[in-house]
């Protein structure tokens, strides 16, 4: 499928980058800067995986993306056939039975879901737009698992109420429903966090321990919310939730690099102030040796890896700012 451009229309306008599943041809180069003068990698063992795009250039006709890593800057791309992944608010699911579809991207790709666990609850976090299809991006934890049409998926509804457990015969420890907990007698209410409508299974949480529980005929006024199927919403408003998403992920990312940087250079900075405790009689010097000093931490930060993938897309962003005001 040709990758959805959709970075120059919509999120272009809003500064916003996207994520993408690097489906191009192993020998494709991948290179240092959007001069395309040095060759840093090819695609190769690269493929398949994720990637976040946080720039792109027009260069010659063609369009080359930046792509990083959570750890690193890979390098920039012309992007042909590779898969964009929409944001969406993050919601736990099961997977409903055994017999759900595979869908053939998922073998494309390398996805095995023959055996795929259906004890386990995962994230429904995004989700990709192919041949008129809309399937969900499941997660389990930060890992990709598969795509997934969403008629195959029970999707959690939030409760995070106190509800009466009286008629509860049995908890268990774990959504699989394999391992019962013991000794929990004589309760009447627990706080319950979400319940799966489909499969009427329960999280609940008691004395700080998560707990799960079958709950046949459960009702609850928060679930008359109407969870909307993505499939149909219109292609303007699947967009805007898009859009909505990634607001909040990179406010989110942006307050997390910042404090991981920090912690990065945590030693440094308590270097520094023990340098205050030692200041020489003149002035003018310790002015100096201090200034050099805050100049090796900004250095570190800029050169750090989580730095230059910082600084690169504050540096997007700026750019995108001064050709608005053009």
């Amino acid at each position: 499928m040709k990758l959805l451009l959709l970075f120059k229309d919509l999120n272009q306008q809003y500064n916003l980058g996207f994520n993408i599943i690097l489906f191009e041809q192993e020998e494709k180069s991948i290179y240092k800067t959007p001069n395309l003068d040095e060759v840093i990698d090819t695609v190769g063992q690269k493929i398949f995986r994720q990637f976040k795009v946080i720039d792109y250039r027009e260069i010659n006709g063609e369009t080359y993306y930046l792509l990083t890593s959570s750890k690193d800057i890979i390098g920039w791309v012309n992007l042909k056939e590779s898969i964009t992944i929409y944001n969406k608010s993050t919601e736990p699911i099961k997977v409903i039975n055994s017999k759900f579809d595979i869908d053939e991207i998922n073998t494309i790709l390398m996805l095995e879901l023959e055996n795929f666990d259906i004890t386990k609850t995962y994230m429904s976090k995004g989700f990709v737009m192919l041949n008129g299809n809309i399937l969900e991006a499941i997660y389990s934890k930060n890992k990709l698992m598969g795509f997934f049409n969403s008629y195959d998926l029970d999707h959690s509804m939030k409760i995070n109420d106190q509800v009466n457990v009286e008629s509860v015969k049995k908890f268990y420890l774990d959504s699989g429903f394999s391992i019962q907990a013991e000794d929990i007698n004589n309760q009447k209410y627990m706080n319950m966090i979400d319940y799966f409508p489909i499969l009427q299974i329960a999280r609940l949480k008691y004395k700080g321990n998560i707990l799960w529980a079958k709950f046949e005929s459960f009702n609850h006024n928060r679930l008359d919310r109407k969870r909307e199927d993505l499939k149909e919403i219109s292609y303007t408003n699947l967009l805007a939730i898009h859009l909505a998403n990634s607001y909040e992920s990179e406010r989110k990312n942006s307050k997390k690099i910042i404090k991981e940087l920090v912690v990065e250079n945590k030693k440094l900075i308590e270097t520094v102030k023990k340098n205050e405790k030692y200041k020489n009689n003149t002035k003018e010097l310790y002015s100096s040796k201090n200034n050099y000093t805050y100049q090796q931490l900004y250095n570190r930060l800029k050169n750090s890896k989580l730095g230059k993938i910082q600084i690169a897309y504050w540096k997007f962003l700026n750019r995108k700012r001064r050709n608005k005001l053009i």
